[in-house]
């Protein structure tokens, strides 16, 4: 937390010098990093069919630095449009009535970014993308077996680059993942005939850095 507040007291002092030009050109190879300040997700299981109808929903909130984060590339075709690469990965505890279970999602997010004000030093963009994801989740219990679902969905977010140098920026933004899991093994382990949907939905509020090339 140390290191982030230094950036943040960094980033102002540039402002009030007046000591950062910056904008997003044409030709710029974003780098970036980030990780995730909050997260909400809302998981609901339904299954349907053979005589059985049941819904399950499960609401998990998480704060802090280390559970969640990711690493990206992106390449501005324009300074209004980088189409970027993002990989992440998410770590969480969540109680479901039942016993806690262990969670741990990968993340991968081909996107297109939109620079809203490119010449500015505090530049608003929109994001746009789809998500592709891998999720493992497993009870305490040592006896408790792994369960892998492979999903995919959208992911739609909004954030600003705040230049802190020309070539470096402080990053804040807020991302919207829809995910809808086309295969898991709980559906392995139902009786014929029965179908089961698991979608999820998670908010993400992330603090990151870029490093503009």
């Amino acid at each position: 937390m140390r290191g982030i507040g230094f950036l943040v007291a960094l980033g102002f002092s540039w402002f009030a010098a007046g000591g950062a030009h910056a904008q997003v050109r044409d030709g710029d190879v974003r780098l970036y990093l980030d990780a995730s300040l909050l997260t909400w997700t809302k998981q609901i299981t339904e299954a349907e069919g053979a005589g059985l109808s049941s819904e399950e929903e499960i609401t998990t909130i998480g704060s802090g630095l280390l559970g969640a984060g990711g690493v990206g590339v992106g390449y501005a075709v324009s300074p209004y449009l980088l189409p970027e690469l993002y990989v992440s990965l998410q770590n969480a505890k969540i109680d479901t009535g039942d016993g806690d279970v262990n969670l741990r999602q990968w993340e991968l997010r081909p996107c297109l970014e939109v620079p809203l004000l490119p010449d500015q030093r505090f530049v608003p963009f929109l994001m746009g993308g789809m998500t592709l994801g891998r999720t493992v989740t497993k009870g305490d219990s040592d006896d408790d077996d792994d369960v892998t679902m492979f999903g995919l969905g959208p992911a739609l977010g909004a954030g600003a680059h705040a230049f802190i140098t020309e070539r470096a920026s402080l990053d804040l933004s807020l991302v919207f993942r829809g995910t809808f899991f086309v295969k898991n093994d709980l559906a392995d382990a139902l009786p014929d005939g029965v179908d089961l949907t698991v979608k999820q939905y998670t908010l993400l509020l992330n603090l990151g850095a870029s490093f503009w090339l």
